[in-house]
């Protein structure tokens, strides 16, 4: 469930308040035990998404949101998208002015988009990543369980 979540937190335009976000899921989860889950692996899950990876990611999730609101017309290039970005953290100074600009620009001229366009990939990555650490936990856990009766056999014939 920890992957699942980081994953799903990972693949979200938020990067920066992932981490608090996967707390604000743990907080009421850890009261029920098929939903409760490890909050520090759910966090070095939202790594996936960085400074460093958010630009193309970004990209992503914008071109998908205007395919998916049907704007067709409106996509603009990797290029551009990127020099929008770039323009906020070369022409502001201080870190309020950045951020006030990031918020705008999320919120006003890409916001839905990002928004619209990072569900299929949250949930769809959430969903995949959670089959497959259960079935890697599965698999560990059938191979410890193995080792074990094995050793005891050992130890039983010696």
């Amino acid at each position: 469930m920890a992957v699942a979540v980081g994953v799903f937190w990972a693949f979200t335009p938020l990067v920066g308040i992932q981490m608090y976000l996967c707390l604000m899921t743990w907080l009421p989860f850890r009261y029920f035990r098929r939903l409760n889950f490890n909050l520090i692996i759910a966090w070095a899950w939202t790594w996936i998404s960085n400074v460093f990876t958010m630009l193309p990611i970004y990209y992503i999730f914008y071109v998908t949101g205007q395919v998916m609101l049907g704007r067709w017309d409106d996509l603009s290039g990797y290029d551009g998208f990127v020099g929008a970005w770039d323009e906020i953290f070369t022409t502001h100074e201080g870190f309020w002015e950045s951020l006030a600009a990031y918020a705008k620009l999320v919120a006003l001229e890409q916001g839905r988009a990002l928004i619209i366009g990072c569900l299929p990939y949250a949930i769809g990555f959430g969903w995949l990543s959670y089959v497959w650490s259960l079935k890697f936990v599965r698999h560990r856990r059938r191979e410890r369980r193995n080792r074990l009766q094995q050793n005891s056999e050992t130890q039983k014939g010696v």
